[in-house]
């Protein structure tokens, strides 16, 4: 018998009421999934000076999501919550 086990990580922004799910992957490492679908959308790095988000698919353009997502992070100094509350926000541009 083989298990899997998998770690995700919900974000509300009380503000506008968009919602978002992330999966753990690792330490430095999470996925954005879409609130409702589950579909992959963005692979996010963290990192000390900021994160890094790369599209899992060309049909959405993460160009303004990642800079708006470069910028909110760069504040956050690594701190997991903090950089998933910026890709909520940032995410909001295209879903």
């Amino acid at each position: 018998m083989s298990i899997i086990i998998k770690k995700f990580f919900a974000a509300e922004d009380t503000f506008t009421g968009k919602n978002a799910l992330f999966e753990i992957i690792s330490a430095n490492q999470m996925h954005l999934l879409h609130p409702l679908t589950k579909e992959l959308l963005y692979k996010i790095d963290i990192e000390p000076e900021g994160a890094i988000i790369s599209a899992f698919d060309t049909k959405r353009t993460p160009h303004d999501a990642g800079r708006c997502m470069l910028e909110c992070s760069r504040g956050c100094k690594g701190d997991f919550e903090c950089v998933a509350g910026c890709a909520l926000t940032c995410a909001t541009i295209i879903i």
